[in-house]
């Protein structure tokens, strides 16, 4: 039978990191695998997804907090007018005022701003902390990326279990990206440690830089390259980087665009996740597509996706990263090892995804 559903998706035409990537991804894997399915998008703008209806509601920049105003207000009221049969939320913020005749799924990314409030802003916080435990109650259904996060969930706002559904991230096939791999230079930089993700406080950047510096000093050859645009509050990263004794072998990329992040991926001598928090943590996984060997912060999600995977280390240990980065230097065999484990760990994200998505429910 054929139902009507409406993706609520701000989210990917307001933002461009994990969680554009994730909810466009879940609009497409939908459509799908429910291709008798009617589907409509709400969002600011368009989103590059075919075989869908688009409804533009722009924000209008001289009405203050008009993005969230739209979505309390004006967003559903024309739900109700639309008359879905489901309505699926993309980034945990509702949907909100519709009546019970509608299944409402809500995807929640992490929970970060109530857990870690420190790496949010203030509003951020305050508006997720009041508002999500009467959304998580309202909802049919809750979509997250982890089972850390669905472990959160559960803990936070006593969610039953069955009510939680995990979807990892599908990623796309790196060997088929690109059909003419001739056109594929690699950077010019030789023997680099990659990072990917928006320079914030969350992402620990200093941390590495710190590590990076004792390599420097015995391994000069190294380089560190830092893939991202700026976020917030990352003044102290800029000056650790400014006045590091290894600031002519630090690369700092900016924003990179897909093609563009294909070559460093290929070009890297390893990668490095030092996030002191993650929902999921897709560069983790894209790395490993790569067989890239893995050195990943031991915390939330990022265990998860890794476990053998990776070398891990306390996000706040120097030190410790610094031994695992050095390891993956002197040790030839631990290197082509962990090479080995990052394909295989990719290969089997890609069977659990499979499995994950044969139990999606969206009735």
């Amino acid at each position: 039978m054929s139902k009507k559903v409406i993706f609520l998706a701000d989210s990917i035409s307001t933002q461009t990191a994990g969680i554009h990537f994730f909810g466009k991804q879940l609009i497409e894997t939908i459509i799908q695998q429910f291709p008798d399915y009617q589907f409509t998008s709400i969002a600011t703008a368009r989103i590059e997804i075919e075989d869908l209806e688009q409804i533009i509601i722009p924000v209008k920049p001289y009405i203050p907090a008009h993005l969230r105003l739209r979505q309390l207000r004006s967003i559903p009221r024309l739900v109700r007018q639309l008359k879905p049969d489901i309505v699926v939320e993309l980034a945990h913020f509702g949907p909100f005022a519709l009546p019970a005749t509608i299944k409402r799924i809500t995807v929640i990314h992490d929970l970060s701003a109530i857990t870690h409030p420190q790496y949010h802003s203030f509003a951020s916080h305050i508006v997720q902390k009041m508002s999500l435990p009467g959304i998580i109650k309202k909802a049919n259904s809750i979509i997250t990326n982890s089972y850390f996060t669905k472990t959160e969930i559960i803990r936070l706002y006593k969610t039953p279990e069955s009510k939680i559904q995990v979807l990892y991230p599908k990623q796309k096939s790196h060997a088929a990206y690109l059909s003419d791999k001739t056109n594929i230079a690699t950077p010019q930089w030789s023997k680099y440690f990659l990072c990917v993700g928006t320079i914030e406080p969350r992402k620990n950047y200093i941390t590495i830089v710190k590590a990076f510096e004792k390599i420097h000093a015995v391994f000069p050859e190294y380089r560190l390259v830092i893939a991202g645009k700026p976020g917030w509050k990352n003044d102290m990263f800029y000056k650790s980087v400014n006045t590091s004794s290894a600031q002519s072998k630090i690369e700092l990329t900016g924003y990179v665009n897909d093609k563009e992040l294909e070559k460093l991926y290929r070009g890297a001598f390893t990668f490095i996740s030092a996030s002191h928090f993650e929902g999921f943590g897709m560069p983790i996984l894209e790395a490993a597509e790569y067989g890239l060997p893995l050195i990943i912060a031991h915390n939330t999600a990022q265990y998860e996706i890794a476990q053998d995977a990776a070398l891990l280390f306390d996000s706040l240990n120097v030190n410790e990263l610094e031994k695992q980065m050095r390891s993956v230097i002197i040790d030839e065999k631990l290197s082509i090892d962990l090479k080995n484990r990052s394909s295989l760990m990719a290969a089997t994200m890609a069977n659990k995804q499979q499995t994950q998505l044969s139990k999606l429910l969206l009735e």
